[in-house]
């Protein structure tokens, strides 16, 4: 596992954050070997801020076999967003900033799990962006946390943590 740190706000805005997600990838593609790595079963993962960069990044051109998004936005269009995302995205129109506006049918599977009671990012973004998924073609999978709440700290029943692990097994087995 390999930790990405795009640089966020208040310093920087999104096109620097998906170019660091693409130099990083880049980065680990190149030392496959150095840290017995499979380039052909890379997924990116993340949370939050870091599922939406995970999304917005997959579906932009950064090429991994998997993506596992928690609690992420997928559309931003018509919604009302939190002032750190709305600072973050800057001049970017909501329509480029929006990863379900994106979709080619060439993405990797997805696994997106939200929490049923999440007070920041609202499930039905995962539902629209599971819906559009698979209308594009793309293997999606969704899974609801009941009660779960946008702090995963919350997620009090860990199912969701085995199921993880074996999607991204079935998933990357396959490549």
């Amino acid at each position: 596992m390999f930790s990405i740190n795009p640089r966020l706000t208040p310093a920087t805005r999104l096109p620097a954050a998906l170019a660091d997600i693409a130099l990083a990838t880049q980065w680990v593609r190149t030392h496959t070997r150095e840290y017995g790595v499979d380039a052909r079963r890379l997924a990116l993962l993340g949370e939050g801020d870091g599922g939406y960069l995970a999304n917005l990044a997959a579906v932009r051109g950064v090429t991994v076999a998997a993506v596992v998004s928690l609690a992420a936005w997928s559309d931003l269009r018509n919604q009302r967003l939190p002032e750190g995302l709305r600072i973050f995205l800057g001049d970017t129109r909501i329509e480029d900033a929006s990863p379900a506006m994106h979709l080619s049918g060439r993405e990797p599977p997805f696994l997106l799990i939200h929490g049923d009671a999440d007070e920041v990012t609202p499930l039905d973004q995962s539902v629209h962006f599971q819906s559009a998924l698979q209308a594009a073609g793309v293997p999606c999978r969704l899974l609801i946390v009941e009660d779960g709440a946008h702090d995963l700290a919350s997620w009090a029943a860990r199912p969701w943590e085995r199921e993880l692990v074996g999607w991204l097994r079935r998933v990357l087995r396959r490549n």
